[in-house]
C-alpha cells in the first residue's frame, strides 16, 4: 500500500499543468525500448513478457517506417510505426517483410474536448492535457482520454499508452497488454509501478530467478552449431513445454516433456544461423534463455 501511494505521489509530482504545452517529439527516439507484459485471458491464463526494441528505419511503398522487433514475444509479431505531424501510425509486419495496412494509433495534436475514433479503442474524448517531466528530465505532452469502456486512458507523447502498452491489445476473453516501461539512449523515460524492468522482462517473472543455474537448469553448448543439450539437474516434477522462438517471436520448435525427465536435446540443424530464445514453462513458471546458432 505504501509503495503504491509513493508511486502515485511521484507521478503527480511529474505532471505540471502549463499554459503552453511542450513541442511534440518525433517517434520513436533513438534506442527506444518499450517494455510490456501480455496476459493471455480465459483460454490461455499465462502471461508473456517482452521488450520491443526500435531497430532501424526502412522505406516501404514510399513511406518511411520505424521497425520494432521483440527480444521475446509469446503473442506478438514485430511491427512498423510511422510518425507524421504528431500522429503515430501502426502497421503489422507480413511474413515477407512488407507492412500491412496501417492504422492510426495515437494523435498527440489533440486538445481538451477533441474526439477521436481509434481501432479497438472506439470513440475517445480528451478531458485534460498537461506537461509531464520524464525520468530523464525531458518535458513531454500528456493527455488523459476517456471512452465508454475504460474510465481513464493516459498517453505520453513519444511513449504511448502508459497503462496498456503501445499496441493496446484487448480481446473478448480477457486478453490484454500492460505497459511496464520505456527508455532510450538518453536514459529511462518512464516506469510503471511494476517490479519488472525493460531489459530483463524475460527473466523477471514472479517465482523465477534470473540465473537459470539456480533452478538446476542448464543449456549447452551455447553458442552451438546444431544441438542444444537441456539438463534438468533435479528432474522435471511436472509437465512442461519447451519452445524455441526466432527473433520475430515466431515459434520454430515446440515439445512437451513429462515429469521424471532429467535431460533432452534440441536440434537446431534445420534453422538458419542467428539468435533464438528457448522458453521453458508450465502453468506456474516461465524461463527464457537466449541461445546463438553459429
Amino acid at each position: 500500500m505504501k509503495k503504491r501511494l509513493l508511486f502515485f505521489v511521484c507521478f503527480l509530482a511529474m505532471i505540471q499543468t502549463k499554459a503552453q504545452t511542450p513541442p511534440l517529439v518525433p517517434y520513436p527516439s533513438m534506442g527506444l525500448v518499450q517494455g510490456e507484459r501480455y496476459y493471455g485471458g480465459m483460454y490461455d491464463p499465462n502471461y508473456y513478457n517482452t521488450s520491443f526494441k526500435y531497430v532501424k528505419d526502412t522505406v516501404i511503398s514510399s513511406n518511411i517506417y520505424s521497425y520494432f522487433t521483440a527480444g521475446y514475444a509469446g503473442q506478438w509479431d514485430s511491427y512498423y510505426t510511422r510518425y507524421y505531424n504528431g500522429k503515430i501510425y501502426y502497421a503489422g509486419r507480413n511474413l515477407d517483410g512488407s507492412a500491412s495496412a496501417e492504422v492510426l494509433k495515437y494523435d498527440f495534436t489533440l486538445s481538451v474536448g477533441n474526439a477521436i475514433n481509434l481501432q479497438f479503442m472506439g470513440n475517445l474524448s480528451v478531458d485534460s492535457t498537461a506537461s509531464i517531466t520524464l525520468l530523464n528530465g525531458q518535458v513531454r505532452k500528456y493527455l488523459r482520454l476517456r471512452n465508454s469502456s475504460f474510465q481513464k486512458i493516459e498517453w505520453i507523447d513519444g511513449i504511448g499508452d502508459i497503462h496498456n502498452g503501445f499496441l493496446y491489445k484487448y480481446g473478448a476473453e480477457g486478453e490484454h497488454s500492460e505497459f511496464i516501461c520505456a527508455h532510450d539512449n538518453s536514459g529511462m523515460l518512464y516506469k510503471s509501478s511494476s517490479a519488472l524492468d525493460c531489459d530483463s522482462l524475460t527473466a523477471s517473472v514472479v517465482g523465477i530467478k534470473e540465473n537459470s543455474t539456480e533452478l538446476g537448469l542448464s543449456f549447452s553448448p551455447n553458442p552451438t552449431h546444431n544441438l542444444i543439450n537441456v539438463d534438468f539437474q533435479n528432474g522435471i516434477t511436472s509437465d512442461i513445454t519447451i519452445q524455441v522462438m526466432d527473433i520475430f517471436g515466431q515459434s520454430v520448435y515446440s515439445n512437451k516433456l513429462g515429469s521424471g525427465i532429467f535431460k533432452t536435446t534440441i536440434d537446431l540443424t534445420p534453422y538458419s544461423n542467428g539468435v533464438y530464445f528457448i522458453r521453458v514453462s508450465d502453468n506456474k513458471m516461465e524461463l527464457i534463455k537466449k541461445v546463438i546458432k553459429l
